[in-house]
Protein backbone atom coordinates (compact mmCIF):
# COMPACT_ATOMS: atom_id res chain seq x y z
CA UNK A 1 0.00 0.00 0.00
CA UNK A 2 0.97 3.39 -0.77
CA UNK A 3 0.74 6.53 1.42
CA UNK A 4 1.68 10.00 0.63
CA UNK A 5 3.28 12.30 2.30
CA UNK A 6 2.95 15.96 1.45
CA UNK A 7 1.75 17.72 -1.77
CA UNK A 8 0.75 15.41 -4.53
CA UNK A 9 -0.02 16.33 -7.97
CA UNK A 10 -1.11 15.43 -10.77
CA UNK A 11 -2.02 11.74 -9.13
CA UNK A 12 -4.57 9.29 -10.63
CA UNK A 13 -4.37 6.97 -7.99
CA UNK A 14 -6.28 6.96 -4.73
CA UNK A 15 -5.31 4.55 -1.43
CA UNK A 16 -7.85 3.59 1.54
CA UNK A 17 -7.62 1.64 4.41
CA UNK A 18 -11.03 0.01 5.59
CA UNK A 19 -12.54 -2.35 8.23
CA UNK A 20 -15.71 -4.48 8.37
CA UNK A 21 -17.03 -6.86 10.34
CA UNK A 22 -16.26 -11.16 9.17
CA UNK A 23 -17.94 -12.14 6.16
CA UNK A 24 -19.39 -8.24 5.66
CA UNK A 25 -20.07 -7.36 2.01
CA UNK A 26 -17.92 -4.80 0.19
CA UNK A 27 -20.49 -3.63 -1.92
CA UNK A 28 -20.97 0.23 -1.84
CA UNK A 29 -22.61 2.80 -4.14
CA UNK A 30 -20.70 5.14 -6.04
CA UNK A 31 -22.11 8.46 -7.08
CA UNK A 32 -20.39 10.51 -10.06
CA UNK A 33 -21.66 13.37 -12.25
CA UNK A 34 -22.63 12.45 -16.04
CA UNK A 35 -23.47 14.42 -18.90
CA UNK A 36 -27.02 12.88 -20.32
CA UNK A 37 -26.64 14.51 -23.32
CA UNK A 38 -23.97 11.54 -24.55
CA UNK A 39 -27.11 8.89 -24.09
CA UNK A 40 -29.59 11.54 -25.80
CA UNK A 41 -30.56 10.07 -29.68
CA UNK A 42 -33.03 12.69 -30.49
CA UNK A 43 -34.30 15.85 -29.17
CA UNK A 44 -37.70 17.42 -29.89
CA UNK A 45 -38.64 20.91 -29.48
CA UNK A 46 -41.37 21.43 -32.26
CA UNK A 47 -44.56 19.29 -33.79
CA UNK A 48 -42.66 19.11 -36.85
CA UNK A 49 -39.85 16.92 -35.23
CA UNK A 50 -42.40 15.18 -33.44
CA UNK A 51 -44.32 13.84 -36.54
CA UNK A 52 -40.58 12.92 -38.20
CA UNK A 53 -39.73 11.04 -35.04
CA UNK A 54 -43.07 9.15 -35.23
CA UNK A 55 -42.43 8.54 -38.49
CA UNK A 56 -39.14 7.13 -38.48
CA UNK A 57 -39.21 5.26 -35.11
CA UNK A 58 -42.98 3.68 -35.65
CA UNK A 59 -43.22 2.94 -39.15
CA UNK A 60 -41.43 -0.22 -39.10
CA UNK A 61 -39.72 0.84 -42.72
CA UNK A 62 -42.77 1.57 -44.59
CA UNK A 63 -41.76 5.87 -44.57
CA UNK A 64 -44.77 5.87 -46.86
CA UNK A 65 -46.99 6.36 -44.03
CA UNK A 66 -47.92 9.57 -42.77
CA UNK A 67 -47.32 10.70 -38.85
CA UNK A 68 -51.53 10.41 -38.71
CA UNK A 69 -51.42 6.96 -39.99
CA UNK A 70 -49.06 5.32 -37.46
CA UNK A 71 -50.86 7.28 -34.50
CA UNK A 72 -54.58 5.87 -35.72
CA UNK A 73 -52.96 2.05 -35.47
CA UNK A 74 -50.86 2.05 -32.79
CA UNK A 75 -51.19 2.92 -29.26
CA UNK A 76 -47.82 2.93 -27.82
CA UNK A 77 -47.08 5.49 -30.65
CA UNK A 78 -49.72 7.66 -29.92
CA UNK A 79 -49.44 7.55 -26.42
CA UNK A 80 -45.21 8.76 -26.93
CA UNK A 81 -46.91 11.68 -29.27
CA UNK A 82 -48.83 12.51 -26.91
CA UNK A 83 -46.58 12.64 -24.18
CA UNK A 84 -43.84 14.82 -25.73
CA UNK A 85 -46.91 16.94 -27.54
CA UNK A 86 -47.81 18.18 -24.15
CA UNK A 87 -44.10 18.99 -23.07
CA UNK A 88 -43.22 20.66 -26.27
CA UNK A 89 -46.26 22.95 -26.10
CA UNK A 90 -45.47 23.87 -22.46
CA UNK A 91 -41.98 25.22 -24.73
CA UNK A 92 -39.70 22.21 -23.25
CA UNK A 93 -37.67 20.64 -25.44
CA UNK A 94 -37.63 16.49 -24.94
CA UNK A 95 -34.63 14.55 -25.49
CA UNK A 96 -34.98 10.96 -26.16
CA UNK A 97 -32.14 8.12 -24.76
CA UNK A 98 -31.26 4.79 -23.50
CA UNK A 99 -28.80 3.61 -21.63
CA UNK A 100 -26.84 -0.06 -22.18
CA UNK A 101 -25.33 -3.05 -20.12
CA UNK A 102 -22.67 -2.82 -22.81
CA UNK A 103 -21.82 0.02 -22.22
CA UNK A 104 -18.54 1.57 -20.51
CA UNK A 105 -19.10 1.68 -16.20
CA UNK A 106 -21.53 5.26 -16.30
CA UNK A 107 -23.43 3.86 -18.83
CA UNK A 108 -24.04 0.19 -17.03
CA UNK A 109 -25.10 2.23 -13.80
CA UNK A 110 -27.35 4.16 -15.90
CA UNK A 111 -29.38 1.15 -17.46
CA UNK A 112 -28.99 -0.63 -13.84
CA UNK A 113 -30.35 2.21 -11.78
CA UNK A 114 -32.82 3.82 -14.28
CA UNK A 115 -33.15 7.58 -14.99
CA UNK A 116 -34.95 8.20 -11.88
CA UNK A 117 -31.78 7.15 -9.53
CA UNK A 118 -30.41 10.63 -10.91
CA UNK A 119 -30.25 13.94 -8.72
CA UNK A 120 -30.38 16.40 -11.66
CA UNK A 121 -28.42 19.91 -11.30
CA UNK A 122 -31.21 22.16 -13.04
CA UNK A 123 -35.27 21.78 -13.57
CA UNK A 124 -35.91 18.20 -15.61
CA UNK A 125 -38.52 16.06 -15.70
CA UNK A 126 -38.67 12.60 -16.14
CA UNK A 127 -41.23 11.62 -18.50
CA UNK A 128 -40.86 8.08 -18.68
CA UNK A 129 -38.22 5.44 -17.71
CA UNK A 130 -37.25 2.08 -16.99
CA UNK A 131 -34.71 0.35 -15.76
CA UNK A 132 -32.11 -2.31 -17.92
CA UNK A 133 -32.74 -5.34 -15.63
Amino acid sequence: MKYRAGFVSNSSSSSFIIATKPKETLTAYLKAEIDIADYVRDSISSIEELEKYIVEEHSWGNNEKSCKEILDGDTYAKEEYDKIKDNISKGLVVHLGSASSDGEVAEQMLCEAGIQSLEFKGEVIIIEGEIGY
